[in-house]
């Protein structure tokens, strides 16, 4: 499959549907990584970002960046309430596409944490806002935004399922 005539795209297999997708996929990640190589390096805003992030709001698009909110709070030594952002399946921190991070512990009037990851913009982002409770050793997700970055907008999505991995 070296050159794709898009009249007949309905007659390539899904092998080839596939592969198609995931180089289209990696050649934007190739050209957004290109793109924010060439800017200027980026300031170090985090904590004024942190301060003015908009109440109740968990992603912010900016440019051509997505700030990513999260909030851990705890209840007790065993549980705990938090509000993460899951880029493409694995937390924003953990994400290919993160640019810069940052964590700040406080303590009043719960022990809290906050963090602020930025992320490249690139087509076709899935976005999960996740909410839970945890007890113990278990989480409970008591809700998901799930959205899609589409022409450099961030556009609501059907709900994924998430699978969880130590989160901070």
């Amino acid at each position: 499959m070296d050159f794709i005539d898009l009249e007949k795209i309905s007659e390539l297999s899904e092998d080839d549907l596939n592969r198609l997708q995931l180089l289209t996929r990696e050649e934007l990640k190739s050209r957004a990584l290109d793109s924010f190589s060439k800017k200027p390096e980026i300031s170090n805003t985090h904590n004024s970002k942190l301060k003015d992030f908009p109440q109740n709001t968990f992603i912010l698009l900016e440019e051509e960046s997505l700030w990513c909110l999260g909030v851990k709070t705890q209840s007790s030594k065993l549980s705990h309430k938090c509000k993460f952002v899951s880029i493409d399946g694995v937390w924003c921190w953990e994400s290919e596409f993160k640019l810069s991070d940052l964590m700040e512990y406080t303590h009043e009037p719960k022990p809290t944490v906050k963090t602020l990851t930025q992320v490249m913009l690139v087509e076709g982002t899935e976005i999960d806002i996740v909410s839970c409770n945890a007890s113990g050793t278990s989480h409970k997700v008591k809700k998901i935004d799930s959205y899609i970055i589409k022409d450099g907008a961030v556009v609501p999505s059907l709900e994924r399922k998430i699978k969880f991995s130590n989160h901070r």
